[in-house]
């Protein structure tokens, strides 16, 4: 069971420590939050090996592609149990046309003990920003 303000705590800190970008910053504290094995599950990443090291690449290769991806504050967060639930959005600039566009993303994480053993993410459709 993870109590609530930790969940909070984490969720913010994370958002803080993501828009930095730096993998210097981000990897440790992935070891830091992360159980050596987390599973990430996302129906638009295939083949992502469990372990957060390749937690580390992928998120690493998405900010070389995206420099300016950005996590907005949380929308809901939701904790029951061992599990923590979030909605948030997230905004880019879109690679090919140059647009400012934001997408909406469901988050879901189970932790085991004081870490993250398993995240669920579902990312909606990218829309262009008015």
């Amino acid at each position: 069971m993870v109590s609530e303000q930790k969940a909070r705590d984490d969720i913010l800190r994370a958002f803080e420590i993501y828009n930095t970008k730096d993998m210097s910053v981000i990897g440790p504290w992935y070891d830091e939050l992360l159980t050596p094995d987390c599973v990430y599950h996302n129906p638009g990443v295939r083949d992502l090996a469990p372990g957060r090291e390749s937690i580390k690449q992928f998120v690493g290769g998405l900010y070389k592609r995206i420099p300016n991806f950005h996590h907005n504050a949380p929308d809901d967060l939701i904790v029951q149990g061992d599990k923590v639930a979030v909605r948030y959005s997230v905004s880019r600039t879109d690679p090919a046309s140059g647009k400012r566009q934001t997408s909406m993303i469901l988050l879901i994480e189970r932790y085991a003990g004081d870490k993250i053993a398993e995240i669920w993410e579902l990312v909606g459709p990218w829309q262009d920003d008015a």
